[in-house]
């Protein structure tokens, strides 16, 4: 099954990478933290694009709630469409219709919901990443 995986907007990834090399017990939460809010916001953008045929798409949009580590060490998670659905005998897979709505097909342009969703999330993901680095720095009592 095909991923659909943040990394295409510069910003989003950069203050996640950063966030990942943060010590354990701060870092996973920011991931985590992120990872949701950019959930939400493809959520919406799907939604605002029209992609909500029987709902099964919208409803996998989901952050795994795992971290997961590549090989240079950076720790990272993954935003999937997760499950499939059915429609007139047929069962495709969720990530493959976000991906086809996404990109396009030869028969329909795409929406770029995803891109745009993940556009959206930056603002809101820098607003509560510096809302928590202030409660660590007053918990530290640094500030």
């Amino acid at each position: 099954m095909a991923n659909v995986e943040i990394g295409g907007i510069d910003q989003a990834s950069e203050m996640l990478e950063k966030l990942a090399n943060m010590p354990d017990e701060y870092g996973d939460d920011f991931l985590f933290d992120g990872g949701e809010i950019i959930a939400r916001h493809i959520k919406a953008q799907a939604i605002r694009a029209g992609h909500i045929d029987t709902g099964s798409m919208l409803k996998g949009i989901r952050l795994k709630r795992k971290v997961l580590e590549d090989k240079d060490g950076t720790k990272y998670v993954t935003i999937s469409a997760i499950g499939s659905s059915r429609r007139k005998n047929k069962t495709m897979g969720n990530a493959q219709k976000a991906f086809w709505a996404n990109y396009g097909t030869s028969k329909q342009p795409g929406s770029r919901f995803w891109d745009k969703g993940e556009q959206d999330a930056e603002k809101e993901m820098q607003q509560t990443f510096e809302r928590k680095m202030d409660q660590i720095y007053i918990q530290k009592g640094i500030k």
